[in-house]
């Protein structure tokens, strides 16, 4: 059995677990499984009908992309962002065979520097094996030294409405905050982290020698 199978036969299934994630269209957004377009429409979509509607439509959507992005759906889910409102799913999730790289929060192996969803980041020499623990333990510092904020978001797939919000904040401390308030799973702290060496390199050198 295929991915694009196995979301079709458990489709009922997975409406009624992800509709208890308020956050799964971000989720998938910053992914990449979706559109900033699609983002938008479904939003619109879920206002009209209902937030099990939407996640029906969603899941349509996804299996229309093919099997590889249906794999990458699934191994979306493993990530306990993604799965933590919902034991079920779980469960479910964790016996389920998938053809695609895994994006379960907290894998790590051999291979991790070839797998874009790792939790793992590299840049340079510099290896930081937990995106979460190390911007959660370096916040204070982020906030008061990183610069050109505004720049950073350009690599962190925000929504418009995120990326204003950034923008619309008097200092670079006060947007930096704000965009660690917006990261909120393993995926976009890879994504930060990764951003921050490419655009603030020297903050990140003095923080991982600390």
């Amino acid at each position: 059995m295929d991915e694009k199978d196995i979301i079709r036969r458990k489709k009922r299934d997975l409406i009624f677990w992800l509709s208890l994630n308020d956050m799964i269209l971000h989720e998938l957004q910053s992914e990449g499984l979706i559109t900033d377009d699609e983002y938008e429409k479904l939003k619109q979509f879920e206002e009209r009908n209902g937030v099990q509607k939407m996640i029906g439509e969603l899941l349509d959507r996804i299996m229309k992309k093919g099997t590889l992005v249906c794999g990458q759906f699934l191994n979306l889910l493993r990530d306990k962002n993604v799965n933590e409102s919902c034991p079920e799913l779980r469960e479910w999730i964790t016996g389920v065979n998938t053809s695609g790289p895994s994006a379960a929060s907290g894998t790590k192996s051999s291979s991790a520097a070839n797998n874009p969803n790792s939790s793992t980041s590299h840049a340079g020499n510099q290896t930081i094996a937990d995106n979460e623990e190390f911007l959660k333990r370096n916040r204070c510092a982020l906030i008061d030294k990183v610069k050109n904020v505004v720049r950073i978001t350009d690599n962190l797939h925000l929504t418009d409405e995120m990326r204003a919000l950034v923008q619309a904040e008097p200092t670079d401390q006060a947007k930096m905050r704000k965009v660690l308030e917006f990261t909120n799973s393993s995926t976009a702290a890879k994504r930060l982290v990764e951003a921050l060496w490419e655009h603030a390199g020297d903050v990140m050198e003095d923080l991982t020698r600390a």
